[in-house]
């Protein structure tokens, strides 16, 4: 039970009326006027630290030019999705010629038919399991890109109240490095898919833009983060 607000004596559950029992001052009404002024202060601060993460959230996003190119180009990455990663000569029974090979093919045709089964299996074949698993990692690295690159995205939303940047610059340079591991592996890939008893068929394995248009949109990003952290970095200060 709480106190009485002048002579601080203890309540009783059995203390129902609004007078205080042992000096009988009215509680609600006790010092209303103090009371209602102490509140309209807590509200006034209350809104003004509102109106200030509001000033900061649009500031963050687009505060300027270069912060509205920032946050333009948090989506841009996503072209990777559509853009071919490589152009692939097969030569199967069935399935013969040149294809283009994009990560969003390889996800459809991963959600549509995804057997983990295989995959392992493939991966501990003694035929081309030295080779598959540089392409399961190669896959794996731009998937998390792209995932990288969304956590960008909603890290750009949900700090910019808070004139956030840093983590914005480390899903970039993540992003950034997923994309290079992912060439990598697919060099790998080629070079002992190559060596492998499976050679004929898959021949003429050569890099699509993605690759190259990865690091350079991711590296923007990194850029643009950079120099708008800067700004905010002051901007913050001044507000400490």
């Amino acid at each position: 039970m709480a106190n009485c607000p002048k002579c601080n004596y203890h309540l009783k559950p059995w203390n129902i009326k609004a007078e205080c029992p042992e000096c009988g001052v009215n509680i609600p009404n006790y010092n209303w006027e103090e009371r209602l002024e102490e509140d309209a202060k807590q509200s006034e601060i209350a809104f003004a630290k509102l109106r200030v993460l509001i000033a900061n959230f649009k500031s963050t996003l687009i505060g300027n030019r270069l912060r509205k190119a920032r946050l333009i180009f948090v989506f841009v990455p996503l072209v990777l999705l559509v853009i071919p990663y490589a152009w692939v000569q097969t030569a199967l029974p069935f399935e013969s010629g040149s294809h283009t090979v994009s990560l969003l093919t390889v996800v459809l045709m991963l959600v549509e038919n995804f057997d983990i089964g295989a995959i392992l299996a493939f991966i501990t074949s003694n035929h081309v399991g030295n080779a598959f698993l540089p392409l399961v990692m190669c896959i794996l690295m731009m998937v998390l890109s792209i995932v990288a690159g969304v956590v960008n995205f909603l890290l750009t939303l949900i700090r910019a109240h808070r004139l956030g940047y840093i983590g914005n610059i480390v899903c970039c340079v993540l992003s950034t490095l997923f994309v290079a591991a992912s060439g990598i592996c697919w060099t790998v890939f080629t070079q002992q898919f190559a060596a492998s008893d499976l050679a004929g068929m898959l021949t003429g394995t050569t890099f699509g833009p993605c690759l190259f248009v990865g690091i350079f949109l991711f590296g923007l990003n990194i850029a643009f983060n950079v120099i708008v952290g800067r700004g905010l970095k002051k901007e913050k200060a001044t507000q400490s």
